[in-house]
């Protein structure tokens, strides 16, 4: 189970755990609020730009948003997404949160000395931070 998550929306933790097709069907007819947004992005550290970018929204769409408070599907999905990368990362580094925010925070070669967590704002990003948290957790790096 998805721990974060379930601190943040324990409906929705559990609603991931019975599978994709009615999480789908879940954040469609109920997409999260801004403030579960907040919840995660600032666990990772995100300025407001970089939560701008990870929405993929203009500076005036991202403020009006901070004012309506519900964030759209697409939207809601990514919120998921940085919560299973969260977890992830805890696993890998035996549940230190400060070395974890350390490697997001570091810049790496690999990927044009830019850091894991400026990947996070496409879904080709995730991928790559997800394999390479897979990889630490094996012991493959």
């Amino acid at each position: 189970m998805n721990s974060f998550l379930q601190s943040i929306d324990p409906e929705l933790a559990a609603i991931q755990e019975e599978g994709q097709v009615k999480l789908i069907a879940f954040i469609k007819n109920r997409p999260l609020n801004y403030s579960k947004f907040i919840q995660i992005t600032t666990k990772f550290g995100f300025s407001d730009e970089q939560c701008r970018e990870l929405l993929n929204l203009s500076r005036n769409s991202f403020y009006r948003l901070k004012r309506t408070s519900v964030i759209d599907s697409q939207s809601s999905f990514r919120v998921i997404e940085l919560a299973n990368i969260w977890n992830l990362g805890l696993s890998a580094f035996d549940n230190q949160e400060e070395t974890l925010v350390k490697w997001l925070n570091s810049s790496n070669k690999m990927i044009g000395n830019k850091t894991p967590k400026d990947l996070l704002t496409t879904g080709l990003g995730f991928s790559f931070v997800e394999q390479e948290l897979l990889r630490i957790e094996h012991g493959i790096y």
